[in-house]
């Protein structure tokens, strides 16, 4: 199990109206020993009206070549405790966390050519993390990488990811689709996930973000022949399999 661990904001940075870029480093003398593509746990101490505590997980957005800092985004939702308290904390702040949890990243043993990295909605953040991991570069020999998002001005900016991407990114890709609520969504998902299969099939998918879109996606590989081993699954939200009793946001 993952060690409770102390780290500090050193900066807090807006990336646009809703979302702050959190650079964080850990007390003196801890690691945080992750992988991109894991994520951390956050602890607010701030009460909830059932009695609990607010945990939020964040997966980590920086390169993992660095493990006594991190880097978060925190997307700010209206009522949401834990993204206004991230939004209203000063550099100096301590944050005590868990981590790193998540298995979305590669086998070390794996070498393929080409992988394909499909995200939708904060789910990006995972994506991100786990294509600068140096595991995956090791694994990777090239990726694309598509967004389905619903606006062009949700949470990340378009040029933020795109310094993350490096110079095995084959291919980046954003396409809008319908708002969660939306009876639309999941089918023009679908859609533009099979349009973006065409010339782009790989030897490994990874998926993040939304679960009721993710699975029709992982249905649709397995159809073209891809076997269980040869996907990976991050859900943030709409996981069908569990419970969820740590909200998953970004």
């Amino acid at each position: 199990m993952a060690q409770q661990k102390k780290a500090i904001i050193l900066e807090s940075k807006p990336l646009n109206e809703e979302t702050k870029l959190l650079h964080l480093k850990l007390e003196e003398g801890q690691t945080l020993n992750f992988t991109g593509g894991q994520y951390v746990i956050v602890n607010t101490n701030i009460s909830l009206p059932q009695g609990k505590l607010a945990k939020r997980a964040y997966s980590i957005l920086s390169r993992d070549n660095d493990q006594d800092k991190f880097q978060i985004a925190v997307k700010k939702i209206l009522d949401g405790p834990a993204s206004n308290y991230f939004h209203d904390s000063a550099p100096g702040t301590t944050i005590p966390f868990s981590g790193p949890w998540g298995q979305f990243f590669c086998d070390p043993s794996t070498k393929i050519q080409k992988a394909m990295v499909i995200a939708t909605d904060t789910g990006i953040t995972a994506a991100l993390g786990l294509i600068q991991s140096q595991n995956f570069k090791n694994c990777v020999k090239k990726f694309y990488l598509l967004w389905l998002v619903e606006s062009l001005n949700y949470f990340l900016p378009p040029s933020f990811l795109e310094e993350k991407l490096g110079a095995d990114c084959a291919g980046f890709f954003i396409r809008i689709i319908p708002g969660v609520w939306n009876p639309e969504r999941g089918a023009r998902s679908l859609e533009l996930f099979k349009l973006f299969l065409e010339d782009r099939m790989g030897e490994l998918s990874f998926l993040s973000g939304d679960g009721n879109l993710l699975y029709p996606f992982k249905d649709e590989l397995l159809a073209q022949g891809f076997n269980d081993s040869q996907i990976k699954i991050e859900c943030f939200f709409n996981n069908p399999f569990k419970k969820i009793t740590t909200q998953r946001l970004v």
